[in-house]
């Protein structure tokens, strides 16, 4: 019986068959260490994203060392290799500078230099000022600890960058990378999906939401769940390329004649019959994880998703031709438009786009902006290097220009965000690695179209790039590593094929010169493992850090938010947390603000056993402004032995003067902390009787949070007990600015009885918008009159002169008001209409229309204006009762 042959098709599909009973003892080994290599990246990056994203510290200790396991199988792989006698033929991609850069400048901003601390040049300058203050060592960063914990997040994603170009640099083991990742990100998709449809608030059902958020499926934030996804929809493209391209080879070769045969009559109808099992679940994998984008109600994300699906578009027109390539996207967005319908979700998705009567210009938007150009003006002062990495939730805080109502902790530009903590060095570095991967892809794509490697690399540095543009995603741990791994496996593949002759003339772009590369791989693994090891350190710290703080309540107003063993439990594991890194400043802070909390449960108590009594006032007595108003009365009264008293009372001494040390060691270790200063200055008399107003410390707190209005009052109320009523006064001013709905309290605390329009004079700057907002607030009924008359005249001379034109809605807003000082409703009623009639969408001026028309007792039309601005802004719910009101008044009208 004549012998069996294989197949051209066998011997092409199981290789290893016929040699498998050959492989010595050592090559099974070193094949085990390298498959385990691969797996344990592989499971690291799938898991990554269902943990929140990696975002919290102690998350990214399990994930950080999955990198690390992954980084020493391969080193044990590749030193066995070398001691085999095989060596290597490693290329690796010129990739690895750029991130070898950053690390170097992370280390250089962690040199001892001059801490970059605010000075305050001139208390009452809209614009603060940053200097350098000598004297206190601290390195080239506003926040050492946040440095170091960046760039540890750095090297691992050098070392997932490293290992996706040794690992994942063939075709063979890139499918692998694919389809793990796009099985994964359908997967996410899905339950994204599932649990919009049955949302009850909670992510998982039954993680709260405490801080907020706008989650989809594991993420907080629906932007980073939208990155995500389109990392994982550029590997399932490529893995849409690998399946179809491989059955059409499979015919090419002869195996199954019938695809031979149309494919050379046909080619450009092949792809018709190259659709298989793993085509269709390619193609499956891809329709869900672009659903899951439209459904996460990103539209950054959705953007990102557009942008990338025109280019791949452009570039299969090239591999299938343009009739294909376009039957093939429809097939998918009907797919995918019938997944969205078929859930119910269409109505949600219509409305993220569709703003309120066609207005899609968000106020989310607006404030995206204005921090924006905040942060631009912040990198003026940090002009090279940057502020620090990790370091923008505090860099920008200085330069803020206006009250904002939430605190951002990054920039929602991944670009800006790295010019303030890097500089234009960090961005050049940023930009240098998006160039070498672009290069390797367009490469790729030239050279070898039916590459799958290609595809994958143009819709990741097409989408991802627009998604950096628009969101914080992409430094997200479970984001970046992804990214770092296909950025590496691409140029990685781009690299190897160097190597080759029609390559060849790429090689000085693409790949780093081999100069003894056994020795030069080994030494660089051996170098990424120990920063590796150390960098895992410093991200167990943070997570120590982190679960220490997050065990606590988030508000200490309440002498039953935490109980005493609990706080002493609190106070054990934070101070061994600043013991082991002594620069943590949000440690620190912590910790001073429990000192401060059992302070008040001591001093509560001892008030209980005094007047043998319980109060409803007790906790509030026990309050910091209470004691500082204290103190400051025996100081401006001469009673300093009654002050030296005070000071020396235990519950004083054993709470109050650790949480002023840790309050000075958190100033330290990061100079733009927030919220440091107001009880640096309450507790100024602790430390030094003479400092009992805290004069410094409330100056420093306006420099540093110069646009929020509530502290701004709360300095201004500090220095009025203190006596510094210049300060005060600054403080008023600054604060009435950015919100002159405060007028009345703060006009309150005035000494003297004074009238409303000297109260404005004492208080409020030469703003004629401020000064006709106060008043029609403050000056309403006749009994005013005469005083509103006089505000209008004084207005008018702060105004823009008569004969200037009015060329903008601003201006007629600002006539109409002067006109409604004056009584005069009638003209400010044209005025506001003229004003509308150019920014119709404005909600804030129908508003004043709609007051304008009830002093007039225009009911109907005032009733008219409130459902429009309701329509316009649901969420005002003020507008709701006085709907109701309007239509009551409205029909007695009628009926008169």
């Amino acid at each position: 019986m004549p012998p069996l042959k294989l197949t051209h098709r066998a011997r092409t599909r199981f290789p290893q068959a016929t040699n498998r009973d050959r492989r010595s003892w050592g090559t099974s080994v070193r094949s085990l260490l390298l498959n385990l290599a691969r797996l344990a990246l592989l499971v690291t990056l799938c898991v990554a994203p269902w943990f929140l994203g990696g975002v919290e510290p102690d998350v990214q200790v399990w994930l950080d060392a999955g990198i690390f396991f992954s980084l020493a199988l391969w080193t044990v792989f590749t030193v066995f290799r070398c001691i085999a006698g095989h060596g290597t033929s490693q290329v690796l991609p010129t990739l690895l500078v750029p991130l070898c850069g950053a690390l170097l400048l992370g280390a250089y901003q962690l040199l001892p230099s001059s801490i970059i601390a605010p000075k305050v040049v001139d208390a009452g300058s809209p614009t603060p000022v940053l200097t350098t203050l000598q004297g206190q060592p601290a390195g080239n960063t506003l926040f050492p600890a946040a440095t170091r914990l960046e760039q540890a997040r750095i090297g691992y994603a050098l070392m997932a960058c490293f290992l996706g170009a040794t690992l994942f640099s063939t075709p063979r083991s890139q499918t692998w990378l694919w389809c793990s990742m796009a099985l994964n990100g359908a997967a996410l998709a899905f339950f994204g999906i599932v649990q919009q449809l049955s949302w009850n608030g909670k992510l998982y059902w039954t993680i709260p939401l405490l801080l907020g958020g706008q989650p989809f499926a594991s993420f907080v934030n629906r932007n980073n769940a939208a990155g995500y996804l389109n990392i994982c929809l550029a590997c399932a493209a490529g893995w849409v390329l690998w399946a179809m391209t491989r059955r059409v080879a499979d015919a090419l070769l002869g195996s199954r004649p019938e695809l031979d045969l149309i494919g050379r009559a046909a080619s450009r109808y092949y792809w018709l019959n190259t659709f298989g099992g793993n085509t269709w679940t390619a193609v499956t994998a891809t329709s869900m994880i672009i659903a899951g984008i439209i459904c996460s109600l990103s539209r950054g994300g959705v953007l990102a998703l557009l942008a990338a699906s025109l280019a791949a578009t452009l570039l299969m027109m090239r591999v299938w031709g343009k009739i294909a390539t376009a039957t093939f996207a429809l097939g998918i967005c009907v797919f995918v438009a019938g997944m969205i319908y078929w859930t119910g979700l269409e109505t949600h998705v219509f409305s993220r786009w569709r703003g309120p009567h066609g207005d899609t210009v968000t106020q989310g938007a607006q404030t995206r902006l204005a921090n924006w150009h905040d942060a631009l003006t912040a990198t003026k002062d940090f002009p090279v290097t940057g502020s620090g990495f990790g370091t923008y939730r505090y860099a920008y805080l200085p330069y803020e220009s206006w009250p904002a109502n939430v605190r951002f902790l990054n920039a929602d530009n991944q670009f800006l965000e790295v010019l303030v903590e890097g500089g234009p060095v960090g961005l050049g570095l940023l930009l240098a690695g998006l160039g070498l991967s672009l290069l390797a892809t367009l490469v790729l794509v030239y050279c070898r179209p039916n590459d799958p490697a290609g595809l994958v690399g143009v819709i990741l540095l097409v989408s991802q790039p627009v998604s950096a543009a628009l969101d914080f995603g992409p430094s997200l741990s479970s984001n970046m590593l992804a990214i770092a791994v296909l950025c590496g496996a691409i140029t990685g593949r781009a690299a190897d094929l160097t190597q080759t002759r029609d390559l060849s003339r790429f090689a000085r772009y693409l790949a780093l010169p081999q100069l003894r590369p056994a020795v030069m791989i080994v030494l660089i693994s051996v170098s990424l493992l120990v920063h590796g090891g150390l960098g895992l350190c410093e991200v167990m710290a943070a997570a120590d850090s982190r679960v220490a703080r997050r065990a606590l309540p988030r508000r200490l107003d309440d002498p039953k938010s935490l109980d005493e063993p609990a706080l002493d439990q609190a106070l054990s594991k934070l101070t061994m947390v600043v013991l082991r890194h002594p620069d943590d400043a949000e440690a620190h802070a912590a910790l001073a603000h429990l000192w401060i909390y059992r302070y008040r449960l001591q001093a509560m108590r001892q008030l209980q056993q005094e007047q043998q009594s319980v109060r409803g006032d007790d906790w509030a007595r026990t309050d910091l402004v209470s004691l500082y108003t204290g103190a400051n009365a025996f100081a401006q009264n001469g009673q300093f032995k009654r002050l030296e008293d005070l000071r020396e009372l235990p519950v004083i001494k054993t709470n109050l003067i650790p949480a002023r040390r840790h309050l000075e060691a958190a100033q330290a270790a990061c100079p733009l902390m927030p919220g440091l200063d107001v009880p640096r200055a309450l507790l100024g008399f602790v430390a030094d009787p003479s400092q009992t107003t805290g004069e410094s410390a409330l100056r420093r707190a306006i420099l540093l949070t110069p646009s929020n209005p509530e502290l701004l009052e709360t300095c201004g109320q500090l220095a009025r007990v203190a006596g510094k009523m210049n300060l005060a006064r600054t403080c008023w001013r600054r604060c009435l600015v950015l919100d002159p709905t405060r007028f009345s309290r703060i006009a309150a605390q005035l000494p003297g009885p004074v009238t409303v329009s000297e109260q404005l004079a004492e208080l409020v700057p030469d703003s004629p918008d401020v000064w006709v907002t106060i008043a029609l607030a403050q000056l309403s009924g006749d009994s005013h009159r005469a005083e509103r008359h006089r505000l209008a005249h004084k207005v008018k001379e702060l105004a823009t002169p008569a004969n200037t034109p009015v060329a903008s809605s601003d201006d007629l807003r600002h006539q109409a008001r002067l006109y409604r000082l004056l009584d005069d409703s009638v003209a400010a009623e044209g005025l506001y209409r003229q004003a509308m009639s150019l920014e119709p969408m404005n909600v804030d001026l129908r508003m004043e229309l709609l007051d304008a028309l009830q002093q007039r007792g225009q009911w109907s039309s005032a009733l008219q204006q409130a459902e429009l601005c309701h329509s316009l802004d649901p969420g005002r719910s003020a507008l709701v009762p006085l709907i109701q009101e309007l239509r009551l008044k409205s029909l007695r009208s009628a009926k008169q």
